[in-house]
C-alpha cells in the first residue's frame, strides 16, 4: 500500500513541477523571457504593477528579444513607455516631485512633473539696471533660500521655475547710517535644466533698511544664474529610492 502511495505522490509532484518552476522563474525582479510562457507572465506582472519599460528590460533575461519586449509591453500596458534608463539624478528629481505623469503626456512624448519644494541656491547675479544700493548688495554673488514651484514638460531635462526667497545682502558698499540691518527679498522666474540643478532667470530684489518689516530702501532687477544645492540633494535622495 505504501508503495502505491509513494508512486502516486511522485506522479503528482512530477505533474506539478512545471507549474511550480514556472512560478519561481518569473517575478517582478527577474525572469528568463527566452521562453514564451515566461515572457507573457513577466510582462503581465509588470503591467499590473504599472512598471516602466526600462524596468522590464533591466529585470529580464531577454536573449535577443529586447525589441519584441519593447513592442509587446507598450501594447500590453496600454500607453507609451520609455525603454531607455534615464540619467539617475533626473530619475531622482522626478521621484522627488509631487506630481509625475506616466506615459507621453509632456513634450516630445516625455513624462512631465510638478514640484513645490524648498530651495537653497548659490547664485551669480548680473545687474540689468543702473547702480543702486540693492544692486550693490548682491554684486559679486549671493545665496538664496526660499520656496520654488517648478514644472518640467520633458522629464526634467528642461523646465520653468518660479521662486520666492531671501538672500543675505553684502553690506560692504552700503551706507551703514541708512542700512543698519539690511535684509533682502527676491522673486523671479527661471528656465531650468538637468533636474533644476542649473537655472537662468530674471529676478527682482527688494532691500530693506532694518529687517523685513522696515522701510524699503532700494530695489533692482537682475539676471540670476544659479546652481541649486537643494535640487541636487533631492535628486540624489530620489535616486536612492
Amino acid at each position: 500500500m505504501s508503495k502505491h502511495v509513494l508512486a502516486l505522490s511522485f506522479g503528482v509532484l512530477s505533474m506539478l513541477r512545471p507549474g511550480i518552476s514556472w512560478g519561481q522563474e518569473c517575478s517582478l525582479r527577474s525572469c528568463d523571457t527566452s521562453k514564451d510562457g515566461n515572457m507573457e507572465r513577466f510582462l503581465r506582472l509588470n503591467a499590473e504593477a504599472d512598471k516602466e519599460c526600462f524596468d522590464v528590460l533591466q529585470n529580464s533575461i531577454s536573449h535577443g528579444r529586447e525589441q519584441e519586449i519593447r513592442e509587446t509591453y507598450a501594447k500590453l500596458l496600454g500607453r507609451d513607455t520609455s525603454c531607455d534608463q534615464p540619467f539617475v539624478l533626473l530619475r531622482g528629481a522626478m521621484d522627488a516631485s509631487v506630481y509625475v505623469s506616466k506615459g507621453g503626456k509632456g513634450l516630445f512624448g516625455q513624462e512631465h512633473a510638478l514640484s513645490i519644494l524648498p530651495t537653497f541656491a548659490v547664485a551669480i547675479p548680473v545687474r540689468l539696471e543702473a547702480r543702486s544700493p540693492a544692486s550693490e548688495a548682491i554684486s559679486g554673488g549671493a545665496t538664496m533660500g526660499g520656496l520654488a514651484i517648478r514644472y518640467t514638460p520633458v522629464s526634467y531635462w528642461a523646465g520653468v521655475s518660479v521662486a520666492l526667497g531671501v538672500t543675505e545682502p553684502s553690506a560692504v558698499r552700503l551706507d551703514r547710517e541708512v542700512f543698519k540691518a539690511p535684509k533682502m527679498l527676491t522673486f523671479g522666474g527661471s528656465l531650468t535644466v538637468l533636474g533644476n540643478l542649473l537655472s537662468v532667470g530674471v529676478f527682482r530684489a527688494w532691500l530693506y533698511t532694518e529687517g523685513y518689516m522696515s522701510t524699503l530702501g532700494s530695489s533692482t532687477t537682475y539676471l540670476n544664474i544659479q546652481f541649486d544645492v537643494s535640487a541636487l540633494g533631492l535628486a540624489a535622495l530620489g535616486a536612492t529610492k
